[in-house]
């Protein structure tokens, strides 16, 4: 068996031809590309909780007491008579670990956004990390938390920049909104290229260029790619933003990012249906409160 590291960087659909970058440059043990049957490794999604599980290496019983509570072995206690009589929503940030269960169409999403623009409000310095398992959940959440900050803003905070909503693939629409501050996009060299290189990219295949000519302009394009500082990460070590609204996925990625260290207060995890335990339990450790 043969194993080496890469990535993927082009489908010949024509042709059924797979083409692959390996990390190890032409120290490429070249006995790989005659074997009649490759395995890969599947989904970014993989790795992403594998590095995330990583980095907690120093924080184990954390992660296990995260994985327990996700799970549901660990049971919420009992609250006190004084909590016993706050309204629910409020009652959730007097445990660790809370949850808002509803079927389809029940209001659970306007619930969320409702606990999130409360705790902004109630602790304007602590910092809300959100998270969604679609781009189109994540921005959903953060039209409707923006919705509410507009009518009644965080305390001692401008309005803008009361949420940063990090990653790739958010939508236009979140341009508009007076409150939210996408991944920055300021003109460098670098990006310069970058965008350069997708234009000849985009033309070359315009042109139906041989596919090996493809596969060498995009891993060029991956290259340049990852030379390039992540606002999201760059965002959560500042913190300028309260609040910050991300895909799991990303998220997963944050985790290995920040050496799994705790960065936020709390942690609110939209949609949790349709994410795996695992995943929850990965990030829950960012935060003091679930």
């Amino acid at each position: 068996e043969l194993v080496f590291a890469g990535n993927i960087v082009h489908l010949d659909f024509e042709s059924g031809r797979v083409f692959a970058a390996s990390d190890s440059g032409e120290d490429l043990d070249r006995r790989v590309l005659s074997c009649e049957r490759w395995c890969y490794r599947p989904y970014d999604f993989a790795e992403a909780l594998c590095a995330a599980a990583a980095a907690y290496e120093d924080r184990a019983s954390d992660l296990t007491n995260a994985l327990a509570r996700a799970k549901g072995e660990l049971l919420p206690s009992t609250p006190s008579p004084r909590d016993a009589e706050l309204i629910p929503v409020d009652r959730l940030w007097r445990q660790p670990w809370g949850s808002i269960w509803g079927p389809p169409g029940t209001g659970k999403t306007t619930a969320v956004a409702d606990l999130i623009a409360r705790a902004l409000r109630a602790w304007p310095n602590e910092r809300i990390l959100a998270v969604a398992p679609t781009n189109r959940a994540a921005d959903e959440l953060v039209m409707r938390v923006s919705a509410l900050l507009e009518r009644d803003p965080i305390p001692l905070r401008p309005l803008a920049r009361s949420i940063f909503r990090g990653g790739t693939g958010a939508s236009e629409s979140l341009h508009k909104l007076p409150t939210v501050a996408l991944e920055e996009n300021k003109t460098s060299k670098l990006l310069n290229t970058i965008q350069q290189r997708e234009r000849e990219l985009t033309l070359e295949r315009s042109r139906g260029g041989p596919a090996p000519e493809l596969a060498r302009m995009q891993a060029e394009l991956r290259s340049l790619r990852g030379r390039v500082k992540d606002p999201t990460l760059k965002e959560a070590e500042k913190g300028e933003s309260p609040l910050m609204v991300l895909t799991v996925h990303r998220a997963l990625r944050l985790v290995s990012e920040l050496e799994g260290e705790e960065t936020f207060q709390r942690l609110v995890v939209d949609e949790a249906g349709m994410v795996t335990r695992a995943a929850t339990a990965l990030l829950a450790p960012l935060a003091r409160q679930v």
